[in-house]
């Protein structure tokens, strides 16, 4: 994405004295490519459950029946909009990188806006997955998920291009399997 094109409601987000050196969106392509294989195990376990239910109409559509066919229909459709979301979260989200810090734009209405300094952050790894990349920058602080485990804070930008991995930063990420020599044995 040129700079120049960038949207009103990120410039917002931008303090005085900061300036954008890079903007751009997660490739909508995972999106897609997580369509075919969720689609196709949705429509396939649609088949076998109608084709056993439809061998006992008078079950299928009558008591439990009814509720179990309900229940399956929930879950079929939200399998489907399962890409459609993601497409949406990716055609929402931006990367922004200023001469200060780096930021998470995302959603419409619902606005979310994650804030990262650049000189707190430590470049973590850089992945490929389908051909894109996924850099992530490991953030100052720890938080606690909601099973009560501690986390890092990370930074992920996913879905980027490759080609637009100098226009974003200069420093040297470390790949995921050099990462994994330093990493500490699973206890």
């Amino acid at each position: 994405m040129i700079v120049s094109e960038t949207p009103q409601h990120v410039k917002d987000e931008l303090l005085p004295g900061e300036n954008i050196t890079w903007i751009g969106q997660p490739n909508s392509r995972i999106a897609y490519m997580t369509a075919i294989p969720t689609t196709t195990i949705a429509l396939l376990a649609a088949v076998y459950f109608f084709w056993d239910f439809m061998k006992m109409p008078s079950l299928a559509f009558q008591g439990p029946g009814l509720f179990f066919t309900a229940i399956f229909c929930f879950i079929f459709l939200g399998v489907l909009s399962t890409p459609f979301k993601m497409w949406m979260k990716f055609k929402t989200t931006y990367y922004v990188v200023t001469n200060n810090r780096y930021l998470v734009i995302s959603g419409g209405r619902n606005k979310k806006v994650e804030t990262y300094e650049k000189k707190l952050l430590t470049p973590l790894m850089k992945m490929t997955v389908m051909g894109l990349l996924t850099l992530v920058w490991q953030a100052p602080g720890v938080y606690t998920d909601s099973d009560g485990d501690t986390r890092r804070n990370t930074l992920w930008f996913a879905g980027i291009e490759p080609r637009e991995i100098y226009n974003i930063t200069s420093e040297e990420f470390p790949r995921l399997s050099e990462l994994a020599k330093t990493m500490p044995p699973p206890r």
